[in-house]
């Protein structure tokens, strides 16, 4: 990612796309210890005004300040990590937060006009095991009529970090992501660009979800080998 540690650099850093080529950039970035990131929102406001790109921004948990920050920037797709489990969100995140917390942001954001609300659950969070999951897909549950699309992404244990030899849970991680598509038959499934691509995720994804980040060439082969309609766009995976 390019950082833009200021409102000054991502003014110009998201120009200087702009000029690049660039239809749009992901916001994103660590949170401080309220769950937030730091977005000048006047900054993306802005860039509305004066650019054409598409913004996907993840503010992290939002008050009603940030909220109406958020409609008055007029951004357009709003991504947030939903974590229903104290536990969890502590010793992973280092956040006290709870499902609550989740619960009044993912409202907030649900019930500013004109916003694409991407909620996202990483499968195997709690090293590389099912803990939060089904909590927070309840959670979600409650929203299902409000938001655009369901993302779900997979642990990626990292080298240098303390997941970096955590062992996934494969056969729970499936399972869930299989009870996901049978809870939420109606609304679009994403399965996002973080994640690690064994074969077997990579074939079973295409009879799951709707879309796909960065697809690997064995996605690509079953899908065709189903017959289905690939519609490729250069975009991140929440966007129409």
């Amino acid at each position: 990612m390019i950082p833009a540690a200021s409102r000054e650099e991502l003014l110009s850093v998201c120009k200087n796309l702009e000029r690049k080529g660039a239809i749009g950039c992901l916001i994103s970035g660590g949170c401080n210890s309220s769950g937030k990131v730091p977005i000048p929102y006047d900054a993306l406001k802005k860039l509305n005004e004066e650019t054409k790109l598409v913004f996907n921004i993840h503010p992290g948990l939002v008050t009603e300040k940030e909220a109406k920050q958020i409609q008055e920037a007029k951004v357009r797709y709003v991504s947030i990590d939903i974590v229903a489990d104290e536990k969890v969100c502590y010793e992973i995140y280092g956040l006290k937060k709870s499902p609550l917390d989740y619960e009044k942001s993912l409202k907030l954001l649900t019930e500013i006009p004109n916003v694409r609300v991407c909620p996202h659950i990483c499968v195997g969070l709690y090293y590389g095991k099912i803990s939060h999951e089904y909590k927070s897909l309840r959670l979600i549950e409650k929203f299902k009529d409000k938001i655009a699309v369901l993302v779900l992404l997979v642990l990626m244990p990292t080298f240098g970090t303390e997941l970096e030899n955590v062992k996934l849970e494969w056969e729970d991680i499936l399972e869930f992501i299989r009870y996901c598509r049978d809870k939420l038959p109606d609304n679009e499934l994403s399965l996002g660009c973080m994640r690690p691509k064994p074969r077997f995720l990579e074939e079973e994804a295409v009879e799951i979800f709707d879309r796909i980040a960065i697809p690997s060439r064995v996605a690509i082969e079953k899908a065709k080998k189903l017959g289905k309609e690939i519609l490729e766009r250069e975009t991140c995976c929440v966007i129409d």
